[in-house]
């Protein structure tokens, strides 16, 4: 019994118990040790109050954040720990920051190190950050949450507490699942970035070209919900140099009339951390992983199917007897495993 308790348990107990870790995080912090009475008081209100593993669980967790104040300077591997038991990484920073600032502790001349010091990276609020809408975000997790939220105890400690942090533009709040944001209802939604497409993507002329499926698509166009729905319900979207449509579950694009073509137009570039062991011909390819700018391109097919090679920039594709061979061209160095 007791070496399956040392098992973490699955995310949705952990998500269950999940709410009580930032109240066991205050006790502990008022200089309290985690007892039997304060745990059944505090599974009371919870759906696992019967269960077995519960109270067992929220022991290991209580055990580990009182490692807190007798091991300063190892609060990371602290949160490791709570992590190994599969608390997410936020909750788990927020919890042991709670126990190195308590709120109610007059300031000491001695500053203790923050989490919120020991996560700092260089993170702004920029407002064009893209957002889609004025629902909620769980899109940043610490490492992402703004520089200025992160410095400020009193800022983390409302986090903590399941208080909101405002700025001029965005509410941030910290729940079970991690931490979310959202746009204030008056702010206007964030635009995504200028279209720009990079216009070495290779293009030979002004036709329409099915070259591209939706893994390809341009990440300013992924981004902004309302463009795919008009390319969804077959409308043009526009970039600074191409033209897209999708019709018939098919996704084109055509170069601008009024752009120029590249004159010396370069072979498509292939994946090259596609693991190749040598020069020699392979195999190890069917239809579905030849790239799509082979398949999408019918000259290129005929070619294949009439067993000509078809020269990518690092590989070489050939089809003979009814199966696909390729091998990488000479002088591109064999890429070790």
């Amino acid at each position: 019994m007791a070496d399956k308790m040392k098992e973490p348990l699955s995310e949705v107990q952990v998500n269950q118990l999940l709410p009580l870790l930032s109240p066991i995080a205050k006790y502990i912090s008022s200089g309290s040790r985690v007892d039997p009475t304060f745990l059944k008081d505090l599974l009371s209100n919870c759906d696992c109050a019967s269960s077995d593993w519960a109270p067992a669980e929220l022991v290991n967790w209580g055990e580990i954040l009182l490692k807190v104040s007798s091991r300063q300077g190892e609060e990371e591997s602290i949160i490791s720990e709570l992590q190994d038991r599969g608390i997410p990484e936020a909750p788990a920073v927020l919890a042991v920051n709670a126990i190195i600032n308590p709120p109610a502790i007059a300031p000491s001349k001695e500053e203790k190190p923050r989490i919120a010091d020991l996560y700092a990276t260089a993170a702004h609020e920029a407002y064009n950050v893209w957002l889609p809408d004025h629902d909620w975000h769980y899109d940043l997790d610490w490492t992402t949450l703004p520089f200025w939220i992160k410095r400020d105890t009193g800022l983390v400690q409302k986090l903590c507490y399941g208080q909101d942090v405002v700025s001029r533009f965005i509410r941030y709040r910290v729940d079970e699942k991690g931490i979310k944001r959202k746009l204030h209802d008056y702010v206007p939604i964030f635009l995504p970035a200028k279209p720009r497409e990079i216009y070495r993507e290779w293009l030979t002329d002004y036709d329409w070209h099915n070259d591209i499926d939706t893994g390809h698509l341009p990440q300013w166009l992924i981004n902004d919900a309302r463009l795919l729905n008009q390319l969804i319900h077959g409308n043009d979207v526009m970039g600074k140099y191409v033209r897209y449509k999708f019709i018939n579950n098919r996704l084109y694009r055509k170069l601008h009339d009024s752009v120029p073509m590249h004159l010396n137009v370069k072979p498509p570039v292939e994946r090259y951390h596609y693991w190749l062991p040598d020069h020699n011909w392979h195999n190890d390819l069917d239809w579905q992983l030849l790239p799509v700018w082979i398949k999408g391109n019918p000259k290129l097919v005929v070619c294949l199917q009439c067993q000509e090679h078809i020269s990518g920039k690092s590989i070489v594709y050939k089809y003979e007897n009814s199966k696909l061979f390729r091998r990488l061209r000479d002088g591109i160095p064999v890429r070790r495993r």
